[in-house]
């Protein structure tokens, strides 16, 4: 057994000067721990061939262990790589295989995708006068209701950016009404006119004999300096109460 201590000692030993044969690295206290716990194992094991033995089986044991893991690793580099080419570059767009199948017929029949942004510009073009039409509906309606002059009415609603309107038809005797809405509430028409378009009530107002009509201003109001307006309006509502309304019910 000291033999074998002291062939141990003299294995680990490593020159103190860094000369052939140490490692440079390591400290006097670290040799002196591998040498013990190499000593114990020679301890537990009786002979150098047995120790030798289970530190070869357990080096073998890791070295597969490694082997293994180096196996797993490129495997899943490999399937990263896979997933990587059927990953849609950034910024295209996936489709499903239905999507897929209906682009695929959309590129067919134009012939040519160069096609394409001419088809848009003409698809955009035609839901702009779409838009335009239905704005347009809604706009003769509303000039229909208060009795205005569409082509007016129209540019007025356009130099407000839109307005939301809302129209009550006429009921027997019960003239048609329309009102804004806006963000405080709904506001009668003639009165937003009056408030707003002070300066385009002769143009939209519509032929006298009309069942719609603009408030006079008060005294107080802005418009008050113009005379000739007041006056105009006043001519306007009495030439039209004298003539009969065909939407009045007659006994």
């Amino acid at each position: 057994m000291l033999k074998n201590r002291f062939h141990t000692r003299m294995l680990f030993e490593t020159p103190r000067d860094g000369g052939d044969g140490g490692d440079g690295g390591s400290s006097s206290e670290d040799d002196d721990d591998i040498v013990a716990s190499f000593q114990r194992l020679l301890a537990r094991y009786d002979t150098p061939e047995k120790t030798a033995f289970k530190l070869y089986r357990e080096n073998f044991g890791q070295r597969e262990q490694l082997r293994k893991l180096a196996a797993e690793k490129e495997a899943a580099e490999a399937k990263v790589a896979e997933m990587a080419e059927k990953t849609p570059p950034e910024g295209s767009l996936a489709l499903t295989p239905e999507q897929a199948e209906i682009w695929k017929t959309a590129i067919a029949e134009l012939e040519s995708p160069a096609k394409l942004p001419e088809l848009l510009g003409e698809y955009k073009s035609l839901q702009a006068r779409v838009a335009e039409q239905e704005r347009d509906e809604i706009l003769r309606e509303v000039s229909a209701a208060a009795n205005v002059k569409f082509e007016v009415l129209k540019d007025l609603d356009k130099s407000q950016g839109g307005l939301v309107y809302e129209v009550t038809p006429a009921n027997g005797s019960t003239l048609a009404k329309v009102v804004i809405k806006t963000p405080t509430g709904d506001v009668d028409f003639s009165k937003f006119a009056s408030e707003t378009w002070a300066h385009y009530l002769p143009a939209l107002e519509a032929p006298a004999g009309s069942n719609f009509r603009f408030p006079r201003q008060s005294a107080g109001s802005p418009s008050s300096g113009s005379g000739i307006l007041d006056s105009f309006i006043q001519r306007q509502q009495e030439s039209a109460a004298a003539k009969p309304n065909p939407l009045r019910r007659t006994n």
